[in-house]
């Protein structure tokens, strides 16, 4: 649901974290334990199972397989992103199975259907969402907006005369994931910044 992350515990003790607006379908069988990504990201914390099943969460573009380990796969409007917090993961394109990369601790991926990119550093941040948080350094607004519109219903919008100054702040700052509202209190506090919310499901941000 919109602004819940969810949390699941699996059978054989992994569990799984959902992030906003977030679907996925579970399906453990006797040959392997398959999580089926339908819309936005997942965490997966991989518990060792006794049956040597593997452990694959599967998106549109690709199949991410555990290798004990945490990490999340998040899929996009045009590519998929994976990113290994511990451990190992294999990952492949869906269209192009015999290209797999090998993903260590701390390094992340994108991939469309066909095609996947040399792997770069995971931001340390990124994953702050599983404890219900959103941790912003030196952030630019447009990044702050981006990540809180996945927990919010509704649009932000930036006043076109304000841009050019907004453009330039700089954020550094803790906010609540799942409690939007607080989250755009606190932005409104720490930068110099109007945030107006009269307009149902709409929010306006100007310069003070």
């Amino acid at each position: 649901a919109l602004g819940e992350i969810k949390h699941i515990s699996l059978d054989d003790g992994s569990e799984i974290i959902l992030n906003s607006n977030s679907a996925v379908d579970i399906d453990y069988s006797s040959g392997q334990r398959l999580i089926t990504l339908r819309r936005g990201e997942v965490y997966a914390i991989v518990a060792k199972d006794d049956a040597k099943r593997p452990f694959v969460v599967s998106s549109r573009d690709a199949q991410a397989l555990a290798m004990g380990t945490r990490y999340t796969v998040e899929q996009q409007v045009a590519e998929t992103h994976v990113a290994v917090v511990e451990s190992t993961v294999a990952v492949s394109a869906n269209e192009n199975p015999q290209v797999r990369v090998l993903l260590a601790a701390g390094q992340q991926i994108s991939l469309n259907k066909h095609a996947i990119t040399r792997p770069i550093s995971v931001n340390p941040n990124a994953d702050s969402w599983v404890q219900n948080q959103l941790i912003f350094e030196n952030a630019s607004l447009e990044q702050v907006i981006e990540q809180l519109t996945r927990y919010r219903a509704g649009l932000m919008y930036i006043d076109p005369r304000s841009r050019e100054v907004l453009s330039q702040l700089r954020f550094t700052c803790v906010l609540p994931a799942t409690d939007s509202d607080q989250a755009l209190n606190l932005l409104g506090q720490s930068l110099p910044l109007n945030v107006n919310t009269s307009l149902p499901g709409i929010v306006w941000l100007s310069k003070k």
